[in-house]
């Protein structure tokens, strides 16, 4: 391996969608040829001159995160590797394996539960290669939800971060489905999912057993669409289809970090399964979540690797422009009220140090504000675990709904499953099946981990 392979060559063909229904010609790149992923890294800034090393080095770049799946097409197409090539491939199936094992462990506690992301599109990969497995999403019922993480807890996961979302919910398409592996794919209610009430995400971690640093990850979530930080979460009113379920969890990631070329060949691999009743669902969930812009980014990154042509939505344009009109809204009424940008900034310290100035407001808020009208505004909250655990049976304040009432456009919210929001003195505690959390909208000093702790185990 060493020298310039030549770019794909890609066909036009006349194609027809599941159902019978012809469409336009479209182009179509053999997407398991090394060329297309050279192709699609080119689109993407890489030299067009590099050879295979230096291109496998291109794509191990953050921006790109194509390594796995260039190296393992290298493999399928029968070229020899080199042993240590041979061992990045057998420590990323091992790490995959790890996963299905965990699923396993996920699914037999929480049956209604089903994968977004990894697995789920690595499915729909072409034979022989390979997607790197980052972390695990996974939604769930809320009362399933804690049953799966105390499963995940008895086999040595330990909880990494969990947060409440003020949630509202949405409409979309139709249908739900497992893929033939058995990892459940696409965005069904299930049992428990009622529309609007608290969301919750926990994310659970366990170090990583191989040569690979990042740690293995699993995202338990109430929710279909955590958006961002700045908006509410969105739990969807009806099921979207498996491919648009999927596609529209990968143009979320757009909320924290740019696109990669890994999600430019993911869309490409979805593309090819989106029949007229997935476009049609898909456009369901983006109107719901307000995510047209970012489907129309990724669609253009499609559209200029030439692996394939951008999805055919309908009325994405005039979609488009709507749902940008709706952002310019919600923001101006988001960033009109002071207590909610307080508790913004706020939050700007809960991972960095943003200095003592910004620690005073955090404990402002928090004290003087409150973390329940914060929820009321739409902000999330972050926990700070405690180190003790509350009897079910002990007495305790529990937050009422009128408490934390509803925010702008949402259903009035109420603690999802068996969580309960109590009030310990001018601070909020989730008592969890899985422990007991102080919950903040920014950094959180000792002295309010202490008198939470004293003020659960000082309950009568």
């Amino acid at each position: 391996m060493g020298a310039a392979s030549p770019v794909a060559r890609c066909t036009v063909v006349g194609s027809t969608i599941a159902g019978s229904v012809p469409v336009r010609s479209v182009t179509q790149c053999p997407l398991e040829r090394t060329d297309t992923l050279r192709q699609l890294l080119i689109s993407r800034g890489a030299s067009a001159t590099a050879d295979v090393d230096a291109l496998l080095e291109t794509a191990r770049a953050s921006e790109h995160k194509l390594a796995v799946t260039l190296l393992s097409a290298h493999e399928a197409a029968g070229q020899e590797l080199r042993p240590d090539q041979q061992a990045e491939l057998a420590i990323n199936r091992h790490r995959i394996e790890r996963y299905r094992k965990v699923w396993s462990v996920v699914s037999g506690a929480a049956p209604d539960a089903f994968v977004v992301k990894g697995s789920s599109i690595a499915s729909r990969y072409p034979q022989g290669l390979l997607r790197a497995a980052g972390d695990m999403d996974v939604i769930c019922p809320a009362a399933q939800l804690w049953l799966a993480a105390q499963a995940l807890i008895e086999d040595g996961w330990e909880v990494g971060a969990f947060t409440i979302f003020p949630g509202r919910g949405g409409a979309a398409g139709t249908g739900t489905g497992r893929d033939a592996d058995g990892l459940t794919a696409g965005a069904g209610a299930g049992p428990g999912r009622d529309a609007g009430g608290l969301e919750i995400v926990i994310e659970l971690n366990q170090p990583s057993d191989t040569d690979i640093e990042e740690p293995y990850g699993v995202e338990l979530r109430t929710i279909d669409v955590g958006t961002s930080v700045l908006r509410p979460a969105c739990r969807l009113a009806v099921p979207l289809s498996p491919v648009a379920a999927n596609v529209l969890a990968l143009v979320a990631e757009r909320w924290e970090r740019p696109f990669r070329s890994r999600d430019v060949y993911d869309l490409a691999v979805l593309h090819d399964h989106l029949d007229r009743a997935e476009l049609a669902s898909l456009g369901a969930g983006l109107t719901a979540t307000g995510m047209w812009r970012e489907m129309r980014e990724l669609s253009r990154l499609l559209r200029r690797s030439g692996l394939r042509p951008a999805p055919d939505l309908p009325q994405r344009r005039r979609s488009t422009m709507r749902a940008g009109t709706a952002r310019l809204v919600q923001s101006a009424i988001r960033w009109s009220h002071p207590v909610r940008v307080l508790g913004y900034a706020s939050m700007s310290t809960v991972d960095s140090d943003r200095g003592a100035r910004a620690d005073r407001l955090a404990q402002v808020v928090q004290e003087r504000i409150g973390p329940s009208r914060l929820l009321r505004l739409g902000l999330p909250l972050f926990a700070v675990p405690l180190p003790v655990v509350p009897q079910s049976d002990v007495p305790l304040p529990v937050v009422s709904q009128s408490d934390v009432p509803a925010g702008p456009g949402s259903a009035a919210m109420r603690p999802s499953g068996p969580m309960r929001l109590v009030r310990v003195g001018p601070h909020l505690v989730a008592v969890t099946p899985i422990g007991a959390f102080l919950m903040v909208a920014g950094s959180c000093p000792q002295s309010w981990v202490t008198q939470a702790t004293s003020g659960l185990s000082a309950a009568p």
